[in-house]
């Protein structure tokens, strides 16, 4: 009876171990499997956080390249610009010592004498007054007494300005000025010299 007691006792024990080390298998194949699963996402939101850091590298590169080349662009386009104006302002000089060396020619009078003339039709009847540089006065004053009809018409003042040469003609009735300065044709010129000579900058 004892032994047969025992055996049962001994089946028992063996089903219930068995059974216990089943539970203790699934429990650890489930903790296995948690752990992966906790792993797998470490490790995903490990690389999620360092893609990000790369892109956000990668980004801030770009940034940082795009402002150096457009920076470069700047730079090298003030430099065009700086050159330019060298030239051109060297050119204008020479020119300007041209039309001052004019101004003492005899050429220079008979210039002067057709622009007043010129500029005395366009702007009207009525009086009238002339402009000119105080070295031009005397010049001036004899043109407008030779010129017909216009005698008592026309007077010269000394202009107010800085020029290099010619004159301004105003019509005093109305408010007509005729601008037949230097200064005026230069600053007419400098579009067309740059695109003559190709030194114009889009």
């Amino acid at each position: 009876m004892d032994s047969i007691l025992n055996e049962k006792l001994n089946q028992f024990s063996a089903v219930v171990l068995s059974d216990a080390q089943k539970k203790r298998a699934e429990i650890e194949a489930e903790n296995e499997m948690i752990k992966k699963q906790k792993n797998d996402e470490a490790q995903n939101e490990f690389l999620k956080d360092a893609y990000e850091k790369i892109q956000s590298a990668v980004t801030k590169i770009r940034r940082e390249d795009n402002e150096k080349v457009l920076m470069a662009g700047v730079n090298a386009r003030k430099e065009i610009f700086a050159a330019r104006e060298k030239i051109i302002e060297d050119v204008f000089n020479e020119i300007k010592e041209n039309l001052l060396s004019f101004t003492k020619t005899p050429d220079y009078a008979q210039w002067l004498k057709r622009q007043i003339q010129k500029a005395a039709e366009e702007i009207g009847e009525g009086e009238k007054t002339v402009f000119a540089r105080k070295e031009d006065m005397e010049l001036v004053n004899r043109i407008i007494k030779d010129i017909p009809g216009e005698n008592a018409q026309i007077t010269a003042e000394e202009i107010g300005e800085d020029i290099l040469g010619g004159v301004k003609v105003r019509n005093d009735v109305h408010g007509i000025i005729s601008d037949c300065t230097f200064d005026e044709l230069l600053a007419g010129k400098k579009a067309d010299f740059l695109n003559r000579s190709g030194l114009s900058i889009e």
